[in-house]
């Protein structure tokens, strides 16, 4: 999608096992779209679910990628009204350790503009900014560097840095050692922020054989409060 491209109320968008679709223009959803397992959805321009009156769904179980300078919005909505927009992130996301790579993932290198309902796990490794309903208890991978800013959050989310250290080491290198697996849930508040921050630390053993450790660190700030 080079120019401007929309799923309007009503219909749905279904890509399948296979498929993909590259946003470099701007996709405006309405209406429902559907991204199955293991088809692609990668964006460098911008995506809008829905507007103010709410119903739209992006349904993505496959891989989508929000690339750098890119921004995806899912618009917020009163909230008395019954049919919020939707981010259904996959559930079955799994991150392989050998290639320190996801399959079936949303990850966020661009910023990631949350005011509906969200649902499902995200890889964290840009801008995300929370102000919507958390269904199912959400997962959300940050990473080295990353803060987490959420303005309000309704439902229960879970935030970790699984990976964070690891991501740091390198496979051949028997010298080096990590620690990470920080993780945090939030139920029901506004005003909180988390930042992940990845230290190294070089040292030397009795043998004078160098080491390196790298130790993951999620640090809460904000001015919290209950909603």
């Amino acid at each position: 999608i080079s120019n401007t491209a929309t799923v309007p109320a009503g219909t749905e968008m279904i890509v399948y096992a296979g498929g993909s679709v590259t946003v470099d223009g701007t996709l405006t959803i309405l209406g429902t779209a559907t991204f199955g397992s293991e088809s692609e959805l990668v964006v460098n321009g911008t995506v809008v679910v829905g507007n103010n009156t709410g119903g739209a769904v992006l349904d993505v179980d496959g891989n989508m990628t929000i690339n750098e300078n890119a921004t995806v919005t899912v618009t917020g909505i009163a909230a008395d009204l019954p049919n919020k927009n939707k981010l259904q992130a996959p559930d079955n996301t799994a991150y392989n350790a050998t290639t320190k790579a996801y399959t079936d993932a949303l990850t966020v290198l661009g910023t990631l503009n949350m005011s509906g309902e969200l649902s499902g796990k995200i890889v964290d490794k840009g801008t995300i900014v929370l102000n919507g309903f958390a269904v199912g208890t959400p997962v959300i991978y940050i990473y080295d560097g990353v803060t987490l800013e959420v303005g309000s959050i309704a439902g229960s989310m879970e935030i970790c840095d699984d990976y964070a250290a690891y991501e740091k080491v390198n496979a051949n290198n028997t010298n080096m050692e990590y620690a990470n697996g920080n993780s945090v849930t939030i139920s029901n508040v506004r005003g909180f922020t988390v930042t992940d921050t990845v230290v190294e630390v070089p040292y030397a053993d009795s043998n004078g054989t160098s080491h390196i450790d790298y130790y993951a660190f999620m640090t809460i700030g904000g001015q919290v409060s209950a909603i």
